[in-house]
């Protein structure tokens, strides 16, 4: 197997600044090959995504317009944390504001780079149980959204489908059903 090198950063530039994300221009040299390179990374806050569930086995998810791709997915409720907040308080934050639900059970199942090659962020991954409907939703300026209720067994079953077309969505119910079938095994 080949030994990874690191990379040493000699320069970070910040070319974009928004209020969603920082690009920055890495001026960085590789010595085991002697090359300078020039490389992008995002700066984004973490990000969490929850796999909630109602006390009767329904899925909480939220239907959105996403502009990146202009198509309207259907996804797991998720959202940026914020500065000083913690991940399982933007967990719980981010399902009342976009479907108005509330978690009696909050699980961590995961915490994972969204993508190295180029972002800083990582995501965190929740499972939201015995969620009930208690306040009223509390969408962001830019947000609209649709809550949709679907059965458990039908989420697992569309993971060969297109029904789920955001990645980190599809994860979170990858990991949600893992977690699922590891506790009928125990039992």
């Amino acid at each position: 197997m080949h030994n990874s090198k690191k990379w040493i950063i000699k320069n970070r530039d910040l070319i974009l600044k928004t209020k969603i994300f920082d690009i920055f221009n890495l001026n960085c040299f590789l010595p085991s090959k002697k090359i300078d390179h020039n490389f992008y990374s995002i700066k984004i806050n973490d990000w969490i995504n929850i796999f909630a569930l109602t006390s009767d086995n329904k899925v909480i998810l939220v239907k959105q317009h996403r502009l990146g791709k202009n198509i309207i997915t259907l996804e797991v409720p998720a959202g940026a944390i914020n500065k000083n907040e913690k991940p399982e308080d933007a967990a719980e934050r981010e399902l009342v504001e976009e479907t108005g639900y509330t978690t009696d059970r909050l699980i961590m199942l995961k915490k994972i780079s969204v993508n190295p090659a180029i972002q800083t962020n990582v995501c965190y991954f929740f499972l939201a149980l015995n969620c009930k409907k208690t306040k009223k939703e509390n969408f962001d300026l830019g947000e609209e959204i649709d809550v949709v209720l679907r059965r458990k067994e039908e989420i697992f079953n569309s993971l060969n489908s297109d029904l789920i077309d955001n990645s980190l969505a599809f994860l979170s119910i990858l990991l949600a059903k893992d977690y699922f079938e590891k506790k009928v095994i125990k039992k």
